[in-house]
């Protein structure tokens, strides 16, 4: 989880299969753990719309985008 000013970012450990697309895509946004799950940098730099192409990429649905300003759900719509 991670809050850079104006997202929320969740990334769901349980439904994370470890592909890596979203680290591919975004790796100043994400990185992977010890068990190749993703997780999201301590301090990441957040160009919105490459968060949304990790994001999207992700084959399991497993990162939620939120809007920290509004709570608006980002992703998944």
């Amino acid at each position: 989880m991670a809050n850079k000013n104006k997202f929320l970012i969740l990334i769901d450990a349980n439904v994370c299969i470890a592909c890596g697309l979203c680290v591919d895509v975004a790796p100043k946004i994400f990185t992977s753990d010890e068990q190749m799950k993703s997780v999201v940098l301590e301090n990441p730099e957040i160009d919105f719309d490459v968060l949304m192409n990790a994001t999207q990429s992700c084959p399991t649905g497993a990162i939620t985008v939120i809007d920290a300003e509004t709570g608006e759900k980002l992703w998944p719509k």
